[in-house]
């Protein structure tokens, strides 16, 4: 399990005093999330909050997988010091893969967007496949969790964020051993719903 060093606790906590002011967050589920070991995090995708007020949330520490297009300066300094990994428009790079691969191998908790890019009104769109290939590698617990609010404060149609009101709810986590046998229609189709059951957990406590 990945410790927390100091500098994303000091990004963990002015986060956390921004979503208790600007962003007041709920959180639900927070005794679901395993204290050790490998973890894949998957969550659906309303805004760029998002990745922040799930590290907020989170008891561990998170890497997230986030798109090259994001990696600019200075932001792409800020991101990269905070563990993020740069994949592709269209998918995972050889490099990403790797460094993925590697944090799951050693007990890290990586959080990806399985949608693949922010939703267009809020409800969570159809699926990419690509993290069966993480699971199917190197069998990590797979959390679903879903953050409802975030849309509001800041659509892909808004410029700049607004004041809102967000909630997350984690959802229980299934073992390598329950998806192993699953198929992958099967195994997309499950955490579609776990998904969907989490964003409505999360809507109704915002």
């Amino acid at each position: 399990t990945e410790p927390m060093n100091l500098w994303y606790r000091v990004v963990r906590t002015c986060c956390r005093l921004a979503f208790s002011t600007v962003f007041p967050c709920k959180v639900t589920g927070r005794e679901h999330v395993p204290d050790h070991g490998p973890l894949l995090v998957l969550s659906n995708h309303q805004s760029h909050l998002d990745p922040l007020a799930i590290a907020a949330a989170s008891p561990r520490r998170l890497r997230a997988l986030a798109r090259e297009s994001l990696f600019f300066w200075p932001l792409s300094w800020m991101i990269r010091s905070l563990g993020a990994i740069p994949v592709g428009s269209t998918g995972s790079t050889r490099s990403s893969l790797k460094a993925t691969f590697e944090h799951l191998e050693n007990g890290t908790a990586m959080l990806i967007f399985p949608e693949g890019t922010r939703t267009e009104d809020g409800e969570i769109a159809e699926l990419q496949s690509g993290f069966q290939m993480l699971t199917r590698r190197k069998n990590p617990v797979v959390l679903p969790m879903a953050i409802a609010g975030s849309f509001h404060a800041w659509p892909k149609s808004r410029y700049l964020p607004r004041p809102g009101r967000l909630a997350i709810a984690f959802g229980k986590p299934i073992s390598a051993e329950e998806y192993s046998d699953w198929g992958a229609r099967q195994f997309e189709a499950h955490i579609a719903t776990c998904l969907k059951e989490c964003l409505n957990e999360a809507e109704q406590i915002r």
